[in-house]
């Protein structure tokens, strides 16, 4: 029997593929609830109202192909193509910022050297990715030796928000999201937020046998 401790995404992922390989599984998940910090939100009722997706759907589906199962019978993916994040700020200045081509586009409009920066932000977090560098740095102090632009900096740590992280603490090898974006294409969500995708991976666990056990009044399956 295999363990896995915490109930995120990562780890009902982790728990799908290791029943579907034949072992026996237990999850094991503190909180009162699966997903982590995809359902650690909650508004107007809805659990996981978080306005950011996910990526590589190749492998959400995976998940789901490994049993037989289609995804599309046990949630309404929305595909994010051609969406991006917007940033407004004090003064009524606003960012778009959204996969490379798309943001180099954008700070093109502030100015040629901002493009630059964040094209070379990019390189840098492709290298961390492919293990070709290490930083010691947090991930905020490797943004601001890449990028000059307060308003561009502050952009690009919200991207630690997907971990549920603070920037100023947080280690820069989470740079390499950047690079895993491109590499993974489009994000996806579902209808009230990442919140959406976290029940159907439940289901499909409890379909599949994996066995759930509570710590200090958690979930369980």
């Amino acid at each position: 029997t295999v363990v896995v401790v915490g109930g995120g995404i990562g780890g009902m992922a982790v728990a799908l593929q290791v029943r579907a390989s034949g072992h026996e599984v237990v999850l094991v998940e503190k909180n009162e609830h699966l997903g982590g910090i995809a359902a650690g939100f909650e508004r107007n009722g809805v659990r996981g109202f978080y306005p950011l997706g996910f990526g590589d759907y190749q492998s959400f589906e995976a998940l789901f192909r490994s049993y037989g199962k289609r995804v599309e019978n046990y949630v309404d993916v929305i595909r994010q193509e051609g969406m991006c994040t917007r940033f407004l700020y004090d003064g009524g200045e606003s960012l778009d910022l959204g996969d490379l081509a798309f943001s180099a586009k954008n700070l093109e409009k502030r100015s040629t050297e901002h493009a630059t920066q964040y094209r070379r932000l990019y390189e840098f977090s492709e290298q961390i990715f492919r293990g070709q560098v290490q930083c010691t740095a947090t991930y905020a102090q490797a943004v601001a030796e890449h990028i000059d632009d307060e308003a561009v900096r502050m952009a690009v740590n919200y991207r630690t928000s997907l971990l549920g992280e603070n920037p100023y603490s947080t280690s820069s090898f989470y740079l390499m999201i950047l690079h895993m974006q491109e590499l993974w294409g489009p994000s996806f969500t579902a209808p009230g937020g990442v919140g959406g995708l976290v029940e159907p991976l439940e289901r499909l666990m409890s379909e599949a046998g994996v066995g759930g056990v509570e710590g200090g009044g958690g979930a369980s399956l």
